[in-house]
């Protein structure tokens, strides 16, 4: 088993960039890659298990400043690390495959989103493919493994 370096999440598929930028709203600064939200047409990072994901941001930025992001899809997948508060726990596992989990801030990087293996109950994303069947660094069963993942339609925005 290898441990994976922690990357910021990515499209396999879709992830369309917004055609112009948008307003970070008050209060928050999403870092590249991190999941957002619009609230009142501005952008918000968002925390664990958000009711709604609009996309990843695609660039860093502060409030009052104005960013493009990666608007999610119906089908899109996004390649995301895995989590768990049980250390040596979040390893990729083939019975992973269309199982429904939680999204969380990694604890190692909060600006980085991972897929929550402890939360089965609070499920925004779907497990749709492992990202070791398309790079051979990585393997199943390894630490912090990467996962495909399609965000579940009712938590889109």
């Amino acid at each position: 088993m290898a441990t994976q370096a922690l990357t910021v999440p990515f499209f396999s598929h879709g992830g369309t960039l917004s055609p112009e930028a948008v307003e970070i709203d008050t209060g928050h600064s999403p870092a590249i890659g991190q999941a957002v939200l619009l609230v009142a047409g501005k952008i918000q990072d968002v925390a664990a298990d958000p009711n709604k994901i609009a996309g990843i941001a695609a660039e860093a930025g502060v409030a009052g400043e104005f960013i493009k992001y990666r608007r999610i899809k119906k089908g899109d997948r996004l390649v995301l690390p895995l989590y768990s508060a049980t250390p040596g726990a979040a390893v990729t596992a083939r019975s992973q495959l269309h199982v429904q989990y939680g999204v969380i801030p990694h604890a190692d990087n909060t600006e980085i989103l991972a897929v929550d293996i402890d939360d089965a109950v609070n499920t925004r994303v779907e497990i749709v493919g492992f990202w070791a069947d398309h790079d051979p660094v990585e393997a199943i069963g390894d630490l912090n493994g990467r996962v495909e993942v399609e965000v579940m339609e009712a938590y889109l925005q």
